[in-house]
């Protein structure tokens, strides 16, 4: 029963975040950024995205930021742009976005918001992610 414990909160340990506390009692993070885990943008006009913990290398699921979207196509041109809340990160666009070349996610502001406990943890600035199409 013992080892079964120890296992336990080694195991919280190892994926709890770090985060530090600044002296005005805000939380900060300098680890987080935007991931895309799946991408099926040109042909069924879908994407899956994630908040990663660089750290650690692993998708925090139990975080929120309101972020948009914008699609670019093979001349620098902007064919897409939206606005997304964060709350559901497997988004799904109306139509495919047969011309594009990469996609750059960026947040609406510079921090995340824990969806169990409603904090504030403050970024570095609003996270931004360019990803290239394959």
């Amino acid at each position: 029963m013992n080892r079964i414990l120890i296992v336990l909160f080694l195991a919280i340990g190892l994926t709890s975040q770090a985060q530090e506390r600044r002296e005005d009692g805000t939380l900060y993070d300098g680890n987080l950024t935007f991931q895309v885990v799946e991408e099926n943008l040109r042909n069924e006009g879908t994407m899956l995205v994630c908040i990663l913990n660089e750290a650690n290398g692993r998708c925090v699921q139990n975080l929120i930021a309101p972020f948009e979207v914008l699609v670019y196509n093979q001349n620098d041109e902007q064919i897409w742009n939206s606005l997304w809340t964060g709350q559901n990160m497997d988004l799904k666009f109306k139509v495919p976005m047969r011309g594009a070349k990469y996609v750059i996610i960026q947040a609406r502001a510079d921090f995340v918001v824990n969806s169990r406990t409603g904090t504030r943890i403050y970024t570095d600035g609003p996270m931004t992610v360019k990803y290239e199409l394959e």
